[in-house]
């Protein structure tokens, strides 16, 4: 009986996980933002490859760079997006060496992929609920500093992958450790607010996982559509590259969510309260602590309100916009004078509701009178008793 009863609970817990996550992925519009980030990768992906390949060309014998990168695009994509994708790189490389770019090209190239990495941090900001924002001048320096770093960190794969191939027998599995590496990195350091290093490393290896499982997936999918060769012909090849990008860039969001959902889950059964009654309870926190001369972290509120994840910080983006908190540098400050602050105003009750409710005079003039100081002094008063 005891082991029926633990099996039942933990059937009903996993479904209210599962519940959370999938309804979570759907809040956040991750397909939504997954078919946008397909688009801006087709317009960034000649100023990548620009950068990266301009880069390399300087350390890389040329012919060198062509076999080696297509024997890494071999192992990590499926055949036809690999040829695809190396086809074009040997016609790039080839325009570039009759038109060499120039620093101006160069400065362009570095623009153009910035604004991808600037959309990437805006869709892992949203999943990851943050309330704070990086200045224009942080943006670009992190940016710029990702795009001297990231050309490099791939020329080494490039470069060692033939090296170790051939002298370790498990040389693709420290490929897929690698990968799993960059999506740490990614997952940790891109957003602005920061979640615990081991759910960032579990999710990077859970996603590492599901991205082989779906590069086999796709092969086969590859090899047997028929349909599409025989409609489209070689324009085929186009629609599956379209295609795989679209998946990588879902499997990477929902990696974030899993990222989001791991360092959250303790916190979701949070009892949800009365639309309204959340809000007072919010901001009283906030004002009570500034009286006390104590500002509260995001962090700090998180753990000290009985209020769900999602619904805090929907909570504290709502009343930011409305001026009642300021959020800066990770502190919740207050912004209004603690004795303008009204019950039926923080409750969303119009003055056209409260005239209406002529039968429930008492609670009009209550909710009217009653300002979030007087609550903050009754309890001070209480304590002290």
């Amino acid at each position: 009986m005891l082991m029926d009863k633990y099996f039942k609970n933990s059937i009903i817990s996993l479904r209210l996980y599962l519940s959370y996550f999938f309804k979570k992925v759907a809040k956040d519009e991750v397909l939504i933002y997954a078919e946008a980030l397909t688009f801006n990768t087709l317009l960034a992906v000649i100023p990548l490859l620009g950068l990266v390949f301009s880069f390399a060309r300087a350390i890389i014998p040329e012919d060198t760079l062509i076999i080696k990168s297509f024997e890494l695009l071999v192992k990590l994509l499926p055949e036809e997006v690999a040829g695809f994708v190396v086809e074009k790189i040997i016609y790039f490389l080839d325009r570039i060496k009759h038109f060499p770019l120039g620093k101006f090209s160069l400065l362009t190239y570095f623009m153009m992929s910035i604004g991808l990495l600037f959309f990437v941090e805006g869709c892992l900001n949203r999943i990851y609920l943050s309330t704070e924002k990086r200045t224009i001048r942080e943006r670009i320096s992190f940016f710029w500093l990702t795009l001297t770093v990231a050309p490099f960190i791939l020329l080494i794969s490039i470069a060692t992958h033939g090296y170790l191939e051939a002298r370790f027998k498990y040389a693709t599995y420290l490929l897929f450790i690698f990968m799993a590496f960059v999506f740490y990195l990614i997952y940790y350091y891109f957003p602005v607010r920061k979640v615990p290093r081991k759910y960032a490393l579990i999710s990077s290896f859970i996603t590492t996982i599901l991205w082989g499982i779906l590069s086999f997936g796709f092969s086969l999918y590859v090899k047997y559509a028929v349909s599409y060769s025989a409609i489209y012909g070689s324009l085929s090849t186009i629609f599956f590259f379209f295609l795989w990008i679209f998946l990588n860039w879902l499997l990477f969001l929902l990696g974030a969510e899993l990222t989001v959902f791991l360092s959250l889950r303790h916190n979701l059964f949070k009892p949800k309260l009365p639309c309204g009654w959340d809000r007072i309870i919010l901001l009283k926190t906030v004002y009570e602590n500034f009286l006390k001369g104590k500002s509260l972290s995001l962090e700090r509120l998180e753990n000290k309100l009985n209020i769900a994840p999602d619904r805090l910080y929907e909570l504290l983006n709502e009343l930011e916009k409305r001026g009642y908190i300021l959020i800066a540098e990770g502190l919740v400050l207050p912004t209004r004078d603690l004795g303008s602050l009204k019950l039926s105003e923080l409750l969303g009750l119009a003055e056209e509701v409260l005239k209406e409710a002529k039968s429930l005079s008492l609670l009009s003039n209550f909710l009217e009178g009653t300002r979030l100081k007087d609550i903050i002094d009754e309890d001070e008063r209480e304590c002290k008793l």
